[in-house]
Formats: structure tokens, C-alpha cells, sequence
């Protein structure tokens, strides 16, 4: 298995849930990542298969 490129730490508070595990090795998969200089963290994936995208913050809740 080869080894994580990049590690990220979720700064949210613990009362925002936990954030979403997610993992790159699908290649259907598009993973987007934005932090702006607050700390506000965003996760954004694309399904090329599904076609859904989904969007998270932690900020209001790690829920999509």
C-alpha cells in the first residue's frame, strides 16, 4: 500500500462532529481541499461515476 502524500488535520472544534474520512486511491474520485487563512477548513469530492458532488465544512457541522 503505498504511503499518504498528505496528511491533513482537522482544526474544527470536536462539537462540529467528525470530519469525513476520505480516501483518493478510486479513480472516480476527485478530491478538492481549501483552508483560508481563519482556519475555515473545505472538502470537496466528485464521483465521476455517480456524478455527485459533495461539499463539507467544518465550520457549520463536517455533515454534507
Amino acid at each position: 500500500m503505498p504511503k499518504p502524500m498528505l496528511q491533513i488535520y482537522n482544526f474544527s472544534s470536536p462539537m462540529m462532529g467528525e470530519p469525513p474520512e476520505i480516501d483518493n486511491r478510486d479513480p472516480n474520485l476527485y478530491v478538492s481541499y481549501f483552508e483560508d487563512v481563519v482556519g475555515g477548513q473545505w472538502v470537496f469530492t466528485h464521483n465521476f461515476e455517480t456524478r455527485k458532488s459533495v461539499l463539507r465544512s467544518g465550520e457549520p457541522g463536517w455533515d454534507t
